[in-house]
């Protein structure tokens, strides 16, 4: 999955970060959506302590919100516009 870009929702727990974390393994870029900072930050960390070389990147979004989706998707493409690579 070198040179992929995932962006996983409920990533902060359960599922979610099982998926985070096998993506990272595999070799992918992660996006770590969470419904705070915080939260997407204590997953990452958790990601890293099972993938140390993981490329991780936290991204806030409250999914229910329409005006949070928006924003946190144009976060995401200006960040791939900038040449962020995690």
């Amino acid at each position: 999955m070198d040179g992929r870009l995932a962006l996983v929702t409920g990533a902060t727990g359960g599922l979610g970060k099982a998926v985070a974390t096998g993506l990272a393994r595999e070799g992918a870029a992660v996006v770590v959506v969470g419904r705070s900072a915080a939260r997407a930050e204590s997953a990452m960390a958790d990601i890293r302590a099972l993938v140390p070389d993981a490329r991780l990147e936290p991204l806030e979004c409250d999914l229910s919100s329409q005006s949070s989706i928006r924003q946190a998707a144009s976060e995401v493409l200006s960040r791939r516009q900038a040449g962020c690579a995690c």
